[in-house]
């Protein structure tokens, strides 16, 4: 009887032993891969930003190019990306800033700005939420300096854990056709008009 015992009681903590030493095995794999930002799967809109291929399917209109700015700005605030996903999607994301900005924001300085600025966001605990564009055919539309430019508005919602915190933006943001027939970002301000009144 005493055998039996000690058997069983060396074969529950021999079982004991080996569960443990799986739930290390798991949690450090586990935490590695977070480390690495391999874990999260990127969001299906994520994936087509990264793919865009805006060199033979470039945005028609200047609010179709807002559109995908925005589109890179929830990317950027909303979701978990790892640092590669991040300069992935800043690469795709340059391609509709106008050369002038470009030149003074190159892909390094901006790539480093910008992982700042998300975790800034991360750390405030805020987000993207609802946003408007205006149509560009009630944008406003010039020429200058041989240029056809463009101002266009829109409305940001950020929305923030602590609900106090939750913000109302209107920028206006400033486009300049290229060589090509593109619409470019030029530059952007924050305005207190909100175009929705109009």
């Amino acid at each position: 009887m005493a055998g039996k015992k000690a058997s069983s009681t060396v074969s529950t903590v021999v079982t004991m032993v080996v569960v443990v030493a799986v739930i290390i095995v798991g949690f450090v794999a586990l935490q590695r891969k977070m480390e690495t930002g391999t874990t999260a799967k990127v969001s299906d809109d994520v994936e087509k930003l990264m793919n865009m291929d805006f060199d033979n399917d470039y945005p028609a209109s200047p609010k179709e190019v807002m559109k995908y700015y925005t589109r890179f700005l929830k990317a950027y605030y909303n979701e978990d990306l790892s640092d590669e996903e991040i300069e992935k999607l800043a690469a795709q994301n340059l391609k509709i800033y106008d050369e002038e900005v470009l030149k003074l924001n190159p892909y390094d300085t901006y790539v480093e700005n910008l992982k700042k600025e998300i975790l800034t966001y991360k750390k405030e605990k805020q987000t993207l939420g609802n946003y408007e564009i205006q149509d560009s055919t009630d944008a406003k539309y010039e020429e200058k300096g041989g240029y056809r430019l463009c101002t266009i508005s829109v409305y940001y919602y950020i929305r923030a854990q602590n609900t106090k915190n939750n913000q109302r933006t209107f920028e206006d943001f400033h486009l300049r056709e290229d060589g090509d027939g593109h619409w470019k970002i030029l530059s952007w301000e924050t305005t207190t008009k909100d175009f929705r009144d109009q």
